[in-house]
């Protein structure tokens, strides 16, 4: 959560850093475990609730209270940490090996609880930051799976960590490596948001999953401490959930509120903003009218009276407001019966399943009985595979797991899909049967209609002797829920295969322009030539006319080697796939007979007495104390509102290996390049700190140098910049 600012407590384990105040605990001790329960009635169309626990905090007593009299029937505990390859508990205790918190996780799903394991916060960062070995992280996130029985993980990335994309990329890479071995593998990223919506970090985090063919199944969006004064927090959570839902759907638009959660901070906020009762209800309603994802808030801990009365900073065990113990739970289920409706429908692991491609029987929604399937008998032998109760059957099949058997008539059963195109498809079903069955089951859309006619089963020998059936359905295009239904009994299914029988548009093949380009005699240069193609599966070879003299292109798009003649060059770079499609893009390649004398950076230690020709945000300025070198130096002024960043743009030699350096003061002080090359570090230090960072100028050689600050960590002060 955004508090930053350290203290240790003293919790079981020994001493341990966590942020200050009450957005300390989802910060602090790392790893966040979420028991996922359904909610009561007001939150029936709302996905999950879920609020946080800090599961090194002694409020046990807290979350049992709620569990069983204000109807919660999910909590996020948290949180694990990396320690260089190793996952740890907050409190600095191995995970799978502390003993209070197993217990507790037990007792939770003991009380029909399933379990979220989250990891990070701002005080730690999961180990997909901490380690750069994918195969221990791959490793590391299987064992909380296995070590807690859960299929559901969730990722808080804040303060430096939220800039970190070597760790984003690797957290994205387990969960596509993972989702092999646990199909039902469900993830979230929790993120700091304002009620505008999400920052620049955030949006490329989103740009970042769509950029490596991830969909986030949850963008929980952490909604306080926005130090924007005193502000309404339940209309401000449900603005920056809003704002967050339109950037999503900027990058990527498949997304929707499903896709979203909101995490409020209840009471007292570390900003000194207070988030009410009432906000709690307002929000809780808007999030059930909208079929938001997932609803949570910080935290259970702090669900009850603070024992000295109201107001005064936000504390780490209470609300800071009137309350009775458990009443904003209460305010976020409705009320707490205690005996839950069924949960929404969605689809199975999170992710609609693909059209065209394969759809595994055993793979229908959730949302349980009378709302995801219907079934009438609970006689099958494979429910580890899904313990809801569902005839499933372990299977023979080539490449089956599991069936669902004992149908009979009447029973059904829904799968949510995403066709990529409108068109014709035919299915080819994996059928068993012993005798045969006619009109043994038909497939239909979300409105009954019966879109592949009724199908017959043929009599196999067996109930798991195995044949193809094949039937045609006609689908639009988009995300949408298909249903089998089975008309007859005495079969059992594998899965169903979709391929289009439509004949697909003309492949179109779209090649980059890169833009003009120039070089310098003598000088070695690259550049990767890049195309798509509209047809899957296809092969592109590329192909050029035009190059500079001494430069040539690979079948695969390398453009490389040394100029020999000074001279402006018209190239054409085309693509041609196997079909015999093509695309071109021309450019000019302008190369000199020397290079270009580079600038250097102006005024990096300040002494002219101005940030000129430095370009920097309001508040900035030029001190003569505290300097590191000389009698000047700049002091960054970091907002609540603005990292206080400075620029200065500088002309390099192209293609050219450079390091920068800088002497930086104070909490959270970055440097970096940007533009023509993307490069950063930063570090935090009471007294003046060298930092350096190294890059590659592209083929201007222009790259923006930068400096800045944090959000709300104050002040920074840098000098003596220099680039070689």
């Amino acid at each position: 959560m955004k508090g930053l600012g350290m203290r240790a407590l003293h919790l079981r384990g020994g001493p341990r850093l966590v942020a200050a105040g009450s957005s300390v605990l989802l910060a602090a001790s790392g790893l966040m475990l979420t028991a996922i329960v359904s909610a009561a009635p007001a939150s029936a169309s709302v996905g999950q609730i879920a609020p946080y626990v800090d599961m090194s905090n002694s409020q046990e007593g807290v979350l049992n209270t709620v569990i069983s009299s204000d109807g919660l029937r999910s909590f996020t505990a948290a949180f694990t940490i990396g320690e260089g390859c190793s996952d740890i508990w907050g409190d600095t205790l191995p995970v799978g090996s502390d003993p209070t918190i197993g217990a507790e996780i037990s007792s939770a799903k003991a009380a029909g609880a399933s379990v979220i394991v989250s990891s990070g916060g701002s005080a730690g960062e999961p180990i997909s930051f901490t380690c750069n070995n994918q195969s221990t992280i791959d490793a590391a996130y299987q064992a909380i799976i296995n070590d807690y029985g859960t299929d559901d993980l969730d990722f808080d990335i804040e303060g430096a960590a939220i800039a970190d994309t070597t760790g984003i990329d690797q957290t994205f890479q387990a969960m596509k490596d993972l989702k092999a071995s646990n199909p039902g593998l469900v993830w979230s990223v929790t993120v700091p948001v304002l009620p505008s919506g999400l920052d620049n970090y955030g949006t490329a985090l989103l740009q970042d999953a769509q950029n490596m063919g991830v969909t986030i199944p949850v963008v929980n969006v952490m909604a306080m401490d926005y130090y924007e004064g005193d502000i309404e927090m339940g209309n401000a959570a449900i603005s920056a959930a809003e704002n967050t839902l339109s950037q999503m759907k900027a990058v990527n638009g498949s997304y929707t509120y499903a896709n979203v959660g909101i995490t409020p901070m209840i009471g007292v906020n570390d900003d000194g903003s207070t988030f009410t009762l009432p906000d709690a209800s307002s929000v809780a309603s808007w999030a059930s009218s909208n079929g938001i994802g997932r609803l949570a808030f910080w935290s259970v801990d702090r669900d009850q009276a603070c024992p000295g009365g109201n107001g005064g900073a936000a504390s780490p065990t209470c609300s800071g407001v009137s309350e009775s113990t458990g009443q904003f739970t209460s305010a976020f289920t409705g009320g707490g019966s205690g005996t839950p409706p069924p949960p929404a429908e969605g689809p199975y692991g999170g992710t609609p399943a693909a059209i065209p491609g394969t759809v595994q029987a055993a793979n229908y929604d959730t949302g349980g009985q009378g709302v995801a399937y219907n079934v009438t008998s609970v006689n099958g032998s494979a429910n580890s595979y899904r313990s809801d109760g569902v005839d499933l059957e372990a299977c023979t099949d080539t490449g089956c797991g599991d069936d669902i058997g004992w149908t009979a008539a009447g029973q059904w059963f829904k799968y949510t899909v995403n066709v990529a195109t409108a068109g014709t498809y035919t299915v080819s079903l994996r059928l068993a049967s012993p005798s045969g069955v006619t009109d043994g089951l038909h497939i239909a859309n979300s409105s009954g209609a019966n879109l592949s006619g009724n199908i017959n089963v043929p009599a196999t020998g067996g109930w798991q002797t195995w044949t193809t059936v094949t039937a045609t359905v006609t689908l639009p295009a988009g995300q949408q829920t298909l249903t089998i239904d089975q008309d007859n009994g005495g079969w059992n299914i594998h899965q169903l295969t979709f391929a289009s029988s439509t004949t697909p548009p003309a492949d179109t093949v779209t090649v980059s322009s890169p833009g003009n380009q120039t070089g310098t005699v003598g000088t070695a240069t690259s550049l990767q030539a890049s195309a798509t193609d509209s047809a899957s599966g296809q092969t592109l070879a590329f192909s050029a006319t035009g190059l500079p003299a001494g430069l040539s292109i690979s079948s695969s798009g390398l453009i490389s080697g040394t100029p020999t003649t000074a001279a402006t060059s018209n190239v054409t770079v085309t693509a041609t796939d196997t079909t015999g499609a093509k695309g071109s893009a021309s450019f000019t390649w302008t190369i000199s007979s020397t290079a270009p004398p580079p600038s250097s950076l102006v005024n990096g230690g300040f002494e002219s007495g101005s940030l000129s020709p430095w370009v920097c945000q309001a508040g900035d300025t030029v001190v003569t104390a505290p300097v590191h070198s000389g009698t000047h130096a700049a002091e960054i002024s970091a907002t609540n509102s603005q990292t206080g960043e400075c620029d200065q743009t500088v002309t390099l030699s192209p293609n050219t290996t450079y390091t920068l350096t800088g002497w930086t003061q104070g909490n959270y002080a970055y440097i970096g390049v940007s533009g023509g090359a993307t490069a950063s570090t930063w570090t935090s230090s009471s007294g003046w700190a060298q930092q350096t960072v190294s890059f590659t100028t592209g083929s201007s050689g222009t790259v923006t140098v930068f400096v800045h600050g944090w959000y709300g960590q104050g002040n920074v002060y840098a000098d003596d910049f220099g680039v070689s």
